[in-house]
């Protein structure tokens, strides 16, 4: 586990902390789940949706879920499978939110990016 005390630009140990972890989840979203992201970070999902809620941040689903839409999206041209199994190798059960990520329906422009 990552730790990191000094406060940078946002003034929280925690979402710098979750930064820092989040970049290992970009790398690998299917292995992640808000409760491992948590324990990585050292604190309760809900203390981690406090802090990015203090910080103008998606919660830690929607960010998870955006890592994982990503990972797809990066995915996709190059995979030869069926939407259910790019779906899988990105940590979802099924392929609906692969299939509306692909054709542009999840993504909200009015929400800020995630840390």
């Amino acid at each position: 586990m990552v730790r990191v005390t000094p406060r940078t630009e946002t003034g929280s140990p925690v979402i710098e902390l979750l930064a820092q972890v989040l970049r290992q989840v970009a790398l690998e979203p299917a292995l992640w789940y808000p409760k491992q992201i948590a324990a990585a970070v050292g604190v309760s999902e809900k203390t981690i949706n406090r802090h990015l809620a203090t910080a103008g941040r998606p919660s830690l689903a929607l960010t998870i879920r955006d890592l994982r839409l990503a990972h797809a999206s990066a995915l996709a041209p190059t995979h030869a499978g069926t939407a259910a199994e790019l779906a899988m190798l990105c940590g979802w059960r099924d392929a609906r939110p692969v299939r509306r990520a692909l054709h542009g329906a999840v993504r909200n422009p009015d929400r800020p990016p995630c840390p």
